[in-house]
C-alpha cells in the first residue's frame, strides 16, 4: 500500500500519506532491502529532498556496491552512516550498549511547545505545589486546583509530571481517579503530553530493569503504571500507538526471554482500563487480538498460577468468557520459524562441511520436572472460573460487628462530644469495607481453592479415606483463603479507611491536623477488625467451594467402597505423576494411606497466625486455635464473635 501511494503524483494527498508512512519507520527501513529497491525504482522520488529517501538511496547504493564487490566495507558503512542522526528514534535515555529484553516499548519524543523552555521551579514553589498535591482530596479539589494553577507555569510541566504525578501514580493506585480528574481540570494538552511521555519512560525503565524480576515492589509499581497508562489513554478512548507500545510483541519478548512474570501483569493492568472505554470494549479487534495472545500463553506457556489469575481477572473485568476465546498461534508460528531457521543452518553447514553454531534457545514451554526438582502431573488441573463477588454478596453483618467491637480508646472524647458522629463513622467505615473486600476475597478464595484442589488430588490419589481427604482439604483451603484475604486486603483497607475517616472528620468541622491524627489512631486500633471481616467471609466461602470442587472425588471413594467393598484409587492421577531421577522413594506417593508426616503438614496449616495480635496477645493459644479450626468449630476471625 505504501509503495502504491508513493507512485501517485507528488502533489496528491495519497503521495503525502506514503511519505508520512515511510518517515514513521525509516529507522528500520534497512531491514527490508527489497522494499528499498522498489522505492528506488520510482522515478520522481529521486528529485525529492526528504531525509528518509536520502537514507533509502544510500542503502540501495551500499547494497549494489557490496554485490559488485567494488568497494571496501569501511567506505560502505560510512555512506550509510552519513544519513542524518535525527532519523533515529529516541530511546528514552536507555543505555543502547546493553541489550534490553523489551524493545517493543518506545517512548514518544519529548514534548515541546513554541517559546517554552522547561526548567525546575524554585524550592519554595516546589514545596507549595507538593503540599497542595499531598493534601488533594475530592472534598477540596477546587481549592487545591487554584493553588496549583497559581504556581505552576508551563516551563515547570516536565518537573511536575516527573516528580509529582507520575511518581505518585506508581505508588498510589487508589488515587488514580483523583489525579486524572485533577489533570482534566488543569486542562493543558502540553502537560498531558509531558505526563504520558514520563509514564512511558518509567514503564520502559521498570520493564528492562534486572531488579524488577526479583523485586515485588518494582513489579507492583509497574502494574500501577500500567493502570495509570490505561487510564490516561484507553479509558478516555485515546489509542496507545503501536510505535509506543506493541503489546503482542511485548508478550512474545517476555516469553522468549523468560520474563512473562513482568510482561503479563503489566499488559493486563493496561487492558483492564478498556472496561471504562466506549471504543475499546470487546469485541474491539485490537483488544481481542491481544487477549487471544494471552489465551495462547495461558494454555501453552505453563504459566504460574498468579499469572493465570491476572489473565482471568482481565477477562472478568472486560466481561469476556475466557473459555470461549480461541487462542492465537503466535507461539507456534515462532517455534516453526525457529525450526525452519535451524534446518537451514544445518543444511548450510552440511554443504560447507562445518558444524553449525548452537542456536539461541527459545524460552522453554514449561520447565521439566527434573529441572524444577518437584513432582508434577503430566496434565494440568481443570480450568476453574474466577469466583466473583460484589458488595451485595457479603454475608457478614458489618454494621453490627463495628458497633460491637470498634475501639475508640484514643479518640473517645471526640465521639462523646459528638454522639451522632459515631453512627456516621460506622456507616462510612462499613461502606468502605464493603466496597474494598469483595475483589480481594474473590482472588484469595479462587487461589486457595485451586491450590488445595491440585494438592489434595495429587496427595490423596492413593488414599481411599474420603473423610480424611475432606478434613485436610477443609483445613488447607480455609487457612489459605483467610490468610490471603488478610494480606491482600490489608493495605487497601488501611488507605481507604484513612481517607474516608479523615474526610468524615473534616466534613464535621474538625481541623485537618487533628482529623489526620484521629483518623490514624482509629485505623491503627481497628484495622485488624476490618481485616477479620474479610478473613471470615473468605474462610466460609472457601469451605463451601472446596467441597463443591472435590465432591466427585469424595463420592467416587464412598461409592466404590459401598458397592465393591474395595478401596478406591485415583489411577488416572497416579499414572500422570512424574518424579526427578534422584527423587527419594520414601517421598513418592504410594497406593496406601498418607503417612503421618504428610498429614502433619495439613494439620499445621491451622496453626498459622494471620495477625500479629494473635501472637502478641496469646502466644500459647495457637494450638487450641488450631484444634478449633480442625474441628470446624470456629475460624480465627471468630475471636470477635462475627456470627
Amino acid at each position: 500500500m505504501v509503495i502504491d501511494a508513493l507512485k501517485s503524483p507528488p502533489d496528491s494527498k495519497v503521495f503525502t500519506f506514503g511519505v508520512i508512512a515511510v518517515e514513521e519507520f525509516c529507522n528500520r527501513v534497512e531491514e527490508w532491502p527489497s522494499f528499498c529497491i522498489a522505492l528506488y525504482k520510482i522515478p520522481h522520488l529521486h528529485n525529492t529532498s526528504y531525509k528518509s529517501f536520502e537514507l533509502i538511496r544510500n542503502i540501495v547504493s551500499l547494497s549494489a556496491k557490496s554485490i559488485q564487490g567494488g568497494s571496501d566495507s569501511a567506505g560502505s558503512a560510512a555512506s550509510v552512516q552519513s544519513a542524518p542522526q535525527d532519523l533515529a528514534r529516541p530511546s528514552g535515555g536507555a543505555d543502547t550498549t546493553h541489550k534490553r529484553p523489551f524493545t517493543s516499548l518506545d517512548p514518544s519524543p519529548p514534548p515541546s511547545a513554541p517559546g517554552v523552555e522547561f526548567s525546575d521551579p524554585s524550592e519554595d514553589v516546589q514545596d507549595k505545589i507538593q503540599f497542595a498535591v499531598n493534601n488533594l482530596a475530592q472534598s477540596n479539589l477546587e481549592e487545591k486546583l487554584a493553588e496549583v494553577k497559581e504556581s505552576l507555569k508551563e516551563s515547570y510541566y516536565v518537573w511536575f509530571s516527573q516528580t509529582v504525578l507520575v511518581k505518585r501514580a506508581s505508588q498510589e493506585p487508589n488515587y488514580h481517579a483523583l489525579y486524572l480528574k485533577f489533570l482534566d481540570l488543569l486542562n493543558s494538552s502540553l502537560l498531558t503530553r509531558c505526563i504520558l511521555h514520563d509514564t512511558y519512560l518509567n514503564i520502559q525503565r521498570l520493564l528492562n530493569a534486572k531488579t524488577t524480576i526479583s523485586s515485588s515492589q518494582d513489579r507492583l509499581q509497574l502494574k500501577n503504571l500500567g493502570s495509570w497508562l490505561g487510564g490516561l489513554t484507553l479509558a478516555r478512548d485515546v489509542p496507545i500507538l503501536r510505535v509506543n507500545v506493541s503489546f503482542k510483541a511485548l508478550l512474545m519478548e517476555g516469553h522468549e526471554s523468560g520474563l512473562l512474570v513482568v510482561a503479563i501483569p503489566f499488559v493486563c493492568k493496561v487492558l483492564e482500563q478498556c472496561a471504562k472505554s466506549t471504543v475499546f470494549q470487546p469485541p474491539n479487534p485490537w483488544l481481542m487480538g491481544i487477549i487471544k495472545v494471552l489465551a495462547e500463553l495461558y494454555r501453552v506457556a505453563d504459566l504460574k498460577l498468579n499469572l493465570k489469575f491476572e489473565i482471568e481477572v482481565l477477562c472478568k473485568a472486560l466481561k469476556v468468557d475466557f473459555a470461549s476465546i480461541s487462542p492465537s498461534n503466535l507461539l507456534l508460528s515462532n517455534a516453526q520459524e525457529a525450526a525452519n531457521a535451524l534446518a537451514q543452518d544445518l543444511a548450510r553447514a552440511d554443504m560447507l562441511g562445518k558444524t553449525p553454531e548452537a542456536p539461541q534457545p527459545m524460552a522453554a514451554v514449561g520447565a521439566t520436572a527434573a529441572a524444577s526438582g518437584a513432582i508434577r502431573m503430566a496434565t494440568p488441573g481443570t480450568y476453574m472460573h474466577i469466583i466473583t463477588l460484589t458488595s451485595d454478596d457479603i454475608t457478614v453483618d458489618i454494621f453490627s460487628v463495628l458497633a460491637q467491637h470498634t475501639q475508640f480508646a484514643e479518640t473517645s472524647e471526640i465521639f462523646q462530644t459528638h454522639p451522632a458522629l459515631k453512627n456516621k463513622y460506622f456507616l462510612v467505615v462499613g461502606k468502605a469495607i464493603r466496597s474494598i473486600i469483595p475483589a480481594h476475597i474473590s482472588r484469595s478464595v479462587t487461589v486457595a481453592v485451586c491450590c488445595t484442589r491440585d494438592t489434595i488430588v495429587k496427595d490423596f490419589c492413593g488414599d481411599s479415606d474420603e473423610e480424611q481427604m475432606h478434613r485436610c482439604a477443609q483445613i488447607m483451603a480455609r487457612s489459605m483463603a483467610g490468610a490471603m484475604a488478610v494480606v491482600l486486603a490489608r493495605d487497601a483497607l488501611k488507605n481507604a479507611l484513612l481517607r474516608e475517616i479523615f474526610e468524615l472528620l473534616v466534613a464535621n468541622g474538625m481541623k485537618e491536623p487533628i482529623a489526620e491524627q484521629a483518623s490514624c489512631a482509629l485505623v491503627a486500633s481497628n484495622l485488624d477488625l476490618a481485616c477479620a471481616i474479610a478473613e471470615k467471609e473468605a474462610v466460609e466461602r472457601a469451605s463451601v467451594k472446596i467441597d463443591e470442587v472435590l465432591a466427585p472425588s469424595y463420592h467416587s471413594r464412598k461409592r466404590t467402597r459401598e458397592h465393591t467393598g474395595q478401596p478406591f484409587y485415583d489411577m488416572a492421577t497416579y499414572g500422570r505423576l512424574m518424579y526427578p531421577a534422584d527423587f527419594p522413594d520414601i517421598l513418592k506417593i504410594k497406593l496406601s494411606s498418607l503417612p503421618p508426616g504428610v498429614l502433619r503438614v495439613y494439620e499445621d496449616y491451622a496453626q498459622i497466625p494471620h495477625f500479629l495480635s494473635q501472637i502478641v496477645a496469646n502466644p500459647t493459644g495457637l494450638a487450641a486455635l488450631g484444634d478449633g479450626l480442625r474441628k470446624g468449630m470456629y475460624t480465627p476471625a471468630d475471636r470477635w464473635s462475627l456470627q
